[in-house]
């Protein structure tokens, strides 16, 4: 079997994954697939490799099928009758949101202010200034920033503190959305300055974690519809009319479909 039939089996198992489909089975074939692939990347490692590994371990044990997913669908199908509508499980641990957080962020920036720790460039303030300062390493000119020797010496020291600071502080709610704004702008100028764009993007979207429930709330009720666009009438005596009425509510996220009885 070629590297190319095992990426697309990956490809697959990640669509699986997406689509929240099997997603049990899924996700134990990625972390496999996330495993070997990476373990076998010996001329070339980059650093967000280990993010993908850490994350594709956690999803085993996580209930990322709880809500939108296909499989969330089949249930509802499945253990729905007539007269009585099934509603699976919506709720989930708050630990499901920290711990792939806690794993992936906090743990790789211990490690790295460590390292940082040890420097003689980040000890004296040039940890930031000298990669970003290298046209090799770079693919922004930012030189007008760089020659600010105050102000790259205060970033330098503040990501080293913000590093050390990172593991301990995520555990506290209040902490939370000063440390995601912090993060992601912090990670948008690593995509803005460094050919690492899936390094940045990757932890962008894990910070999404650090969100408070209740902005997720807002954003929902945001986006969702206040006026219903369409009507859908349907025989509650009919089984098939009840699978439609599951589906059309399952994917209808916006809330734009209304629900009438056919008397």
């Amino acid at each position: 079997v070629g590297v190319e039939s095992l990426l697309m089996f990956w490809f697959l198992a990640v669509v699986f994954l997406f689509l929240g489909l099997f997603g049990k089975v899924a996700s134990v074939v990625n972390y496999l697939f996330s495993v070997i692939i990476f373990s076998a990347a010996s001329s070339f490692e980059y650093h967000v490799y280990y993010t993908y590994v850490g994350i594709a371990f956690l999803l085993m044990f996580m209930p990322t099928t709880r809500v939108l997913s296909l499989d969330n669908l089949i249930q509802k199908i499945k253990y729905s009758s007539v007269g009585s509508l099934y509603q699976p499980e919506r709720k989930v641990l708050l630990l499901n949101y920290l711990v792939p957080v806690f794993v992936t962020v906090g743990l790789f920036y211990f490690d790295s202010v460590l390292y940082k720790l040890t420097s003689d460039l980040w000890i004296n303030g040039l940890g930031l200034w000298l990669p970003a300062s290298l046209p090799m390493m770079t693919w922004s000119d930012t030189s007008w920033l760089m020659n600010q020797k105050t102000i790259i010496t205060f970033l330098g020291y503040f990501v080293m503190v913000f590093e050390l600071v990172f593991l301990v502080m995520m555990w506290f709610k209040k902490f939370r959305v000063p440390l995601f704004i912090i993060g992601v702008i912090f990670h948008v100028g690593i995509w803005i300055e460094f050919p690492i764009p899936l390094f940045a993007a990757a932890f962008i979207a894990i910070y999404t974690l650090l969100i408070p429930e209740g902005w997720w709330s807002y954003m929902r009720n945001f986006v969702k519809s206040q006026k219903k666009s369409y009507k859908f009438y349907y025989d509650k005596e009919c089984p098939l009319c009840l699978t439609t009425v599951i589906i059309i509510n399952h994917f209808d996220v916006f809330g734009n479909v209304q629900h009438d009885i056919l008397v």
